[in-house]
Formats: C-alpha cells, sequence, structure tokens
C-alpha cells in the first residue's frame, strides 16, 4: 500500500506541476506531492531487500531535486540529487547493466548537471562533466536496446544539454549535437505518437537557430526559429491547457522575434515579441512560485526591451527592461539568478537611454553594470556572461563620450576630454573582448550583445578625432 501511495502522489505531482511533463502549473504543489512520495519511499526501503524499493527511492530523491530547481532553489536541490545518484551508482555496481537501472542513472546526472553547482567556481566544467556522464550511461543503454524510445528521447536531451554547454564556446560543435538530436528526435515521432517528442523536435529548432544567432547568420536563424514556432502552434492548439507547452509557444515566439529584429524585420519582431511575452506573463501570473518561470519572464522583457530600443521607442524599452531587472533583482536574492543577469539589464538600459540623448542616464546604468561585473571579470575563471556585460559596458561610456564630443557648442578642451574618454573606453572595450576565446553575437544568457570589429573601428575614430582636437 505504501508503495501504491508514493507511485499515486508522483503520478499527481507530474500533472500539477512538473518542469518535464504536461502540467497545469502549479510547481509548488508538485514539490509537495514529491515530497509525500519520497518519505513513503524512504519507509519502504527501510524494511525492503528488494532493489526494485532502493531504485525507487533514487528516482524520488531525483524527483524532488528536479522540482526543488525548478521552484528556483538549485542549492536545495544539491543534496538530493546526490543521493539519488549515489544509490543508483551502487545498485549500477551491484547488477550490472540492467535496463531501469541503467535509465535512471543517466536521467539523474542529466538532472545534476541541469541544477548545476552553485557557487562553485568549476560550474560550467562540472556541468559538462555530468551531461556527458549522462550520455555515456544513454549510450550503454542503447546497446542493450537500441530501439527504446524512453532511452533515444534521453540520449537527445543529453546533446542538448552538452550543445548548450559547449555553444558559449564552440557554437560548431554545439551545432552538432542539436542537428544530431535533431534527426533522433524526429525519428522518436516515427515511433511514438508521444507528445514529447515532437516538441523536442521543436526545441531542436530553436537550439539551431540559436546558434546562427551566436554566429551572425540571422537568415538561418529564423528560418529555423520560424519552424520551432509553427510545431508549437500546432502542439497548443491540440492541447491548450497544457502549461509546458505555453510556455515552449511563448519562448518560440520570443526567441523568433529576436532573431526577426537582428534580421531587420522589426515590426514582425514587435508583433512576435508581444504575443510571446503576453503568454508567458500570464503563465508566471498564474504560478508565482515558479522561479524557472520567472527567469523567462524576466529575460523576455529585456529581448522585448532590446527590440523596442531597435524599433526607435526608448521610453517603451526603458519600462519593459526595468520589469525585467526588477525581476533579476528578486531571483538573483535566493540564488535563482546570476549578478550579471541585473547587470546585463543596465547595459539595455543605457543603450534605450542613448538614442534619447539623455547621456547621464545612459552613463550611469553602464557604470552601474561595470561595477556589479567587476568582481565576476576578476576571478578565475571569469565568467563569460560578465565578460560579454564589460565588454558592452564599455563601448557604450565609449558611445557616451563620442556623441557628447559630437555636441555642437562644446568648447575646443570639453571635446579633447571627451573624445580620450571615448577611446579609452573603447579600448577597454576590446581588453574585454580579447578574454573572449569564442566571441559570439549573443551571451550565454540569451542577449543580445555587440560586436568587437564595430568597437575597433569606433576606437579608430575616436583616436582620430582625439588627435584632430590636440
Amino acid at each position: 500500500m505504501q508503495r501504491e501511495l508514493a507511485a499515486a502522489y508522483e503520478r499527481v505531482g507530474s500533472v500539477q506541476g512538473d518542469y518535464l511533463e504536461n502540467n497545469l502549473g502549479d510547481g509548488q504543489a508538485t514539490l509537495s506531492s514529491y515530497r509525500k512520495a519520497l518519505e513513503l519511499r524512504k519507509q519502504v526501503q527501510s524494511s525492503s531487500k528488494d532493489w526494485n524499493d532502493r531504485l525507487s527511492l533514487a528516482q524520488s530523491y531525483r524527483l524532488v531535486a528536479h522540482q526543488l530547481w525548478a521552484n528556483g532553489d538549485p542549492r536545495g536541490a544539491r543534496e538530493p540529487i546526490g543521493r539519488a545518484i549515489e544509490i543508483s551508482e551502487a545498485l549500477n555496481r551491484s547488477n550490472p547493466r540492467t535496463p531501469k537501472i541503467v535509465a535512471e542513472l543517466a536521467f539523474e546526472y542529466e538532472v545534476s548537471g541541469r541544477i548545476g553547482y552553485p557557487g562553485d567556481p568549476n560550474v560550467n566544467e562540472k556541468m559538462i562533466r555530468d551531461y556527458r556522464r549522462a550520455l555515456a550511461v544513454d549510450q550503454i543503454a542503447l546497446e542493450m536496446n537500441p530501439k527504446d524510445v524512453h532511452t533515444l528521447h534521453g540520449y537527445s536531451m543529453d546533446l542538448s544539454d552538452i550543445g548548450n554547454m559547449l555553444e558559449a564556446v564552440d557554437p560548431a560543435e554545439a551545432l552538432k549535437d542539436y542537428q544530431e538530436g535533431l534527426e533522433i528526435n524526429k525519428k522518436l515521432t516515427q515511433l511514438s505518437t508521444d507528445v514529447r517528442f515532437k516538441r523536442s523536435v521543436a526545441v531542436a529548432y530553436g537550439n539551431i537557430a540559436s546558434v546562427y544567432d551566436d554566429i551572425g547568420d540571422y537568415a538561418h536563424a529564423v528560418e529555423n526559429n520560424a519552424r520551432d514556432l509553427a510545431l508549437y502552434k500546432e502542439l497548443v492548439s491540440s492541447d491548450p491547457q497544457n502549461a509546458l507547452l505555453k510556455q515552449g509557444l511563448a519562448i518560440a515566439y520570443m526567441n523568433t522575434a529576436g532573431s526577426l529584429s537582428r534580421a531587420g524585420q522589426i515590426s514582425q519582431a514587435l508583433d512576435d515579441s508581444k504575443a510571446g511575452l503576453g503568454i508567458m506573463q500570464n503563465l508566471a501570473g498564474s504560478a508565482s512560485d515558479n522561479a524557472f518561470q520567472k527567469g523567462i519572464l524576466a529575460a523576455m522583457h529585456v529581448v522585448r526591451g532590446t527590440i523596442l530600443t531597435a524599433a526607435g521607442q526608448p521610453e517603451a524599452a526603458t519600462s519593459v527592461i526595468e520589469r525585467g531587472k526588477s525581476i533579476y533583482e528578486t531571483l538573483a536574492a535566493s540564488g535563482g539568478a546570476s549578478a550579471s543577469n541585473i547587470a546585463a539589464c543596465d547595459v539595455k538600459l543605457g543603450e534605450a537611454a542613448l538614442p534619447a540623448k539623455n547621456y547621464a542616464s545612459a552613463e550611469g546604468h553602464f557604470k552601474a553594470a561595470l561595477a556589479i561585473v567587476k568582481p565576476l571579470t576578476l576571478r578565475e575563471p571569469a565568467e563569460l556572461d560578465g565578460l560579454y556585460t564589460q565588454a558592452d559596458a564599455f563601448s557604450g561610456l565609449g558611445d557616451v563620450s563620442s556623441a557628447r564630443a559630437r555636441g555642437a557648442g562644446v568648447a575646443r578642451s570639453e571635446r579633447s576630454s571627451a573624445w580620450n574618454e571615448a577611446r579609452a573606453s573603447y579600448a577597454a572595450s576590446l581588453d574585454a573582448w580579447r578574454r573572449i576565446s569564442h566571441p559570439n553575437h549573443t551571451a550565454p544568457s540569451s542577449f543580445q550583445v555587440g560586436d568587437p570589429s564595430v568597437v575597433k573601428k569606433k576606437l579608430k575614430i575616436a583616436e582620430a578625432a582625439a588627435s584632430e582636437v590636440q
């Protein structure tokens, strides 16, 4: 009876608001149900000699860990996912090549990588290690059953996770992982009618589009994002109450909008970003305790604001970006967001203030961003998002000084000083860019960033102008 009751709690939790399942959007209720199941699993395992009960206990720890992460508590999730892996590794040693154990162990390493290692300076290396372990375990499972849809799906998820980690430093390699995952997911849709496989095809198209955004190939980014968006529209149309699918639709709208904006299609970008933000606001409003959704909503505010800036609407852009920044500040207080997210918002606010000729405000935001990311860029290894933010903030300060130098009625001495400040700021921006081994057009945070080649041109103009004034 305890086993059956635990399984019932897990089924209910899955429907209530499990991040990976078709759900109703109540993440806190899911966590409560999973915790009740965990306590029952502990009681069963304490008096059982059946290894299946130990495996069920590991699964229960994994479910709690994953939901803690989804609800915005990655630090709290580390202990239960560690317990899950410890149990499953022991079972795998005593019962080698047992399909159920292998599948659970692979899933646990995938979840461990997703949770990350809050506060650990080697977080990226450890996350990649977890994803590679998951991939290796899935490969063993595929050797035993090459057509098992659940294993194939797990394998494609591992490829996606590794691609996400590699994208910031090696987009070409990430693209290979994403494309391999896409082919697996297409195969899965032929083997099963399960909605998650069609959804995975959509996600794969979105991942591929992200790489094209990174390298500045916006035409191909728009093309792949459009495929992602079309699939999500079909999925939501067939299941309009599904919170997971609606979240995916919102993200697809916003990703498509970002690519369209970069491709110069501003009008459509405004429409799509408005649609995506509206969907996400409704989802986050009905699940106020879901920190993962809050993080998505914050990012969407910033992307929408960036598009509004490109559309020549700086006041509207400022208001929207401020909302995103406020959410990030709340999340950062509990470890659910990095300080560099807040700094990136300041950069976008500075960029919105520039075309409105609000130079004092722009300068204040750029300097605020630099103050936030300074400790993140001084440590080893430096945080990559922090370096991108630093590069853009210094470039923004250079733009402020350049604008002041070009102003009408500026005294010669002030003009000279402004051009020299611009020169110093652009040089500092290039110093930050040089610390990024593989500069992309998109930061790991998914925010649009500048271009070192553009900064170089601006530096040359500032140097020539400074020399001429002198």
